[in-house]
């Protein structure tokens, strides 16, 4: 089946790329295009390498193995009382931790940083939105409407990326790594990547009216919550066939129907008993979403949810 154990996952919404271990690189253009006057957040943070899912093949692939490894970098701890927490275990009414920076496990991108103490930009953005959808349901408290509201809003507040924004163009780019992680168990401690990565905070991306699909996710997360509709962030990939895996980020709700502004829909899960088995591979870890649609022109009919997804948390809720 052609699929090897490292492998660069391409796409513009999210993507799992392995990178070298370099000298931390200068970020003094791409700092000036942030506008973190406001925001209590660092500036950047090293990053480290960490692996984020793993799953069987029934047949090996061309370099003989069986299995495929999805690892990315992820920013590291610097100072007392930051800690890296795994959202993939975070549950649909968790609190939201009151500052953390998340990153798409890539070199591509810079880091998100959400800061939603009381009057930040971020906590005021929110509610204005929040807001815009209130107006928006006439006085009629309908769950549904929210959920499918919030998702075209969110979508419209942050269109699809037409080109790249102008922090992740000013970032210097980086090579490949080597390291072989298929060698190493799923719950390896980090490697040092090398490298370092500057945080911009997500109300830039709202300023600029455009965000790949961790952006937007974040964001109908964050306006979900302010509606106290339960849910949660998303990591994972999407795949129409094996060994074509995209990583993806989007929101989950409890009854496993997923809200993507990325492709401006709210995705109902399968009937219970079908499509949780991709062709080629082993086990269940894969769903199939019938006409699931991410980008136009980009038809992905499978998801997974990363075992483990590392996010640096700055502070949690007292």
């Amino acid at each position: 089946m052609g699929l090897g154990n490292l492998r660069r996952i391409q796409c513009a919404c999210f993507l799992v790329v392995f990178v070298a271990v370099l000298a931390s690189p200068s970020f003094a253009g791409c700092n000036q295009l942030v506008k973190r006057a406001a925001a209590d957040l660092p500036a950047q943070f090293e990053m480290g390498y960490l692996i984020n899912h793993r799953y069987e093949m029934e047949e090996k692939g061309e370099d003989g193995d069986d299995t495929f490894t999805f690892f990315s970098a992820v920013p590291r701890p610097q100072s007392a009382g930051e800690a890296l927490e795994d959202f993939a275990l975070m549950g649909f009414n968790d609190p939201i931790p009151k500052r953390f920076v998340v990153g798409d496990g890539s070199s591509d991108h810079v880091l998100i940083g959400v800061d939603l103490t009381p009057g930040s930009p971020l906590e005021r953005a929110i509610k204005r939105i929040h807001n815009s959808i209130l107006i928006a349901l006439s006085q009629s408290w309908d769950r549904e409407r929210i959920i499918k509201l919030v998702s075209e809003n969110v979508a419209n507040h942050l269109g699809p990326l037409t080109k790249p924004l102008p922090w992740d163009a000013a970032l210097p780019k980086i090579a490949e790594t080597k390291i072989q992680f298929k060698d190493f168990p799923i719950d390896h401690p980090m490697i040092d990547a090398g490298f370092s990565l500057p945080v911009v905070p997500l109300e830039d991306y709202l300023d600029e009216g455009e965000a790949f699909c961790l952006g937007q996710a974040l964001t109908a997360w964050l306006v979900l919550r302010s509606f106290k509709i339960p849910s949660r962030m998303h990591f994972g990939a999407n795949a129409a066939y094996v060994g074509s895996p995209t990583g993806h980020s989007s929101v989950e709700l409890e009854d496993g129907r997923i809200v993507d502004p990325g492709g401006w829909m709210v995705i109902s899960p399968p009937p219970a008993g079908e499509g949780l088995k991709l062709v080629g591979l082993k086990g269940p870890q894969w769903t199939f979403l019938p006409g699931f649609l991410t980008y136009p022109g980009a038809l992905y009919t499978w998801r997974v949810r990363f075992q483990r997804y590392p996010v640096l948390i700055l502070e949690k809720n007292p």
